[in-house]
């Protein structure tokens, strides 16, 4: 990438190998990725989004050679593309040169969890992320926007749990409270997250430690947030509070009366809505696309949660895998 690009543009294409594989649980995988490109790796963390590009030899060449990464990308056939996935920065160490992710595993159908399980020590690959050297690089790709909240909710499945580890950690001194409710494959997946001790971290597995199903994929995790807006909603107005109440219990604060939504069209884009404004209450959800949209619908259309200070975004639509 030129100069000229690169002050327009704040993520780069890096070139980078695989160097460690930590098996985390069953189902989630780190793998650190290693090279001298990677001290310009952007640091912000939270939520911030970066890519894994698996190309062979040849295309990794051509992709790090173009001006611009993704024009080569589009412009090759279909079938000579080599596929990219979408993962969040988990750890960034620039003196070193590198970077951490978290993959969610599901055996080695798929491209992405086969590399993520399979892959040698020191295949390269290409990471696209955040270019510390270009303006605009700490906030490009990142929706968790708390602003000045007092109560932090965070709702999402294992693909959101690397975010939400970032954001228990990357705190700033805030004092803002912090619930959560994270749905995983099983009980073992139940990760250890460096929270304060007033955090309350719910965790929902999908498969009980014998192996047998106790819910539906989603099915959990929309009806803990159910019973946890219900509760809010009667606290908030038992309490007299408004939705940006700065007196009495924040973590109560009554969601904006009047703000029942429509739903999002069914297209086959992903749901992604960014939090508008900042409040008491700040919500972050992120998950499979049918989960988000059902947590969207408790939220704004049952409980009349402010649109504004929520963020919903569908990481992934089941059945369907693509670049």
């Amino acid at each position: 990438m030129t100069t000229a690009d690169r002050s327009q543009n704040p993520y780069t294409a890096f070139p980078a190998a695989l160097v460690e594989r930590t098996q985390l649980s069953p189902h989630f995988t780190r793998l650190t990725f290693a090279g001298d490109a990677l001290r310009a790796f952007g640091g912000t963390r939270l939520d911030q989004r970066m890519k894994l590009v698996l190309a062979d030899d040849r295309q990794r060449a051509a992709a790090l050679a173009a001006p611009d990464w993704l024009t080569w990308w589009r412009e090759q056939p279909a079938e000579d593309r080599p596929q990219i996935r979408t993962y969040t920065v988990r750890a960034v160490d620039q003196a070193a040169g590198r970077v951490v992710v978290d993959f969610v595993t599901h055996g080695t159908s798929s491209p992405a969890s086969r590399f993520a399980l399979t892959a040698a020590l020191g295949q390269e690959v290409i990471l696209v992320g955040p270019d510390a050297r270009v303006p605009g690089h700490d906030t490009s790709g990142v929706a968790y926007r708390p602003g000045a909240a007092e109560q932090i909710v965070l709702i999402g499945d294992e693909t959101a749990v690397p975010a939400i580890a970032n954001a228990c950690e990357q705190r700033d001194g805030s004092p803002a409270r912090l619930r959560a409710f994270i749905e995983v494959p099983t009980s073992a997946d139940i990760l250890d997250l460096d929270c304060r001790a007033d955090d309350v971290i719910t965790w929902l597995p999908r498969l009980a430690e014998s192996g047998a199903p106790t819910a539906a994929r989603g099915e959990q995790l929309c009806a803990a947030v159910a019973a946890w807006a219900a509760a809010h909603s009667a606290a908030g107005a038992e309490a007299g509070a408004g939705p940006d109440a700065a007196a009495g219990d924040a973590r109560m604060a009554t969601p904006a009366s009047g703000t029942g939504e429509t739903e999002p069209d069914s297209g086959e884009a992903l749901l992604w809505e960014e939090a508008e404004a900042a409040g008491a209450l700040y919500t972050w959800v992120a998950a499979d696309a049918p989960t988000v949209k059902q947590v969207r619908r408790i939220l704004l259309n049952d409980h009349s949660f402010d649109k504004r200070q929520c963020s919903f975004m569908g990481y992934w639509k089941p059945g369907v895998s693509g670049n």
